[in-house]
């Protein structure tokens, strides 16, 4: 997974950005919100992330739904992270 499905959709530049992004396993566009803030230490960066839970059908098999959800965890984790290394963000440890 990359950046190859983003597309920006609105930019209020320094402040805000919202892109969408088509993952083939939705089937459907979603659209990220980035907010920025300044503050003396840096720049904070908040994600708002649409993220719609998947529930299995009766006849489908549990191992390989598991399975396929935490790929697709795996995959969004991967795809923040590069957002993040695009912009050089850094996670500020939590207290």
């Amino acid at each position: 997974m990359d950046l190859e499905n983003v597309m920006i959709k609105k930019e209020v530049s320094p402040n805000y950005l919202l892109i969408e992004y088509s993952p083939g396993w939705v089937g459907k566009t979603l659209e990220i919100e980035f907010v920025f803030k300044e503050r003396q230490i840096g720049t904070e960066v908040y994600v708002k992330w649409p993220y719609a839970e998947e529930v299995p059908s009766d006849n489908e098999n549990l191992t390989e739904f598991y399975k396929q959800e935490e790929e697709r965890k795996q995959s969004i984790e991967r795809l923040v992270q590069e957002f993040k290394t695009k912009i050089g963000a850094t996670d500020i440890p939590q207290s």
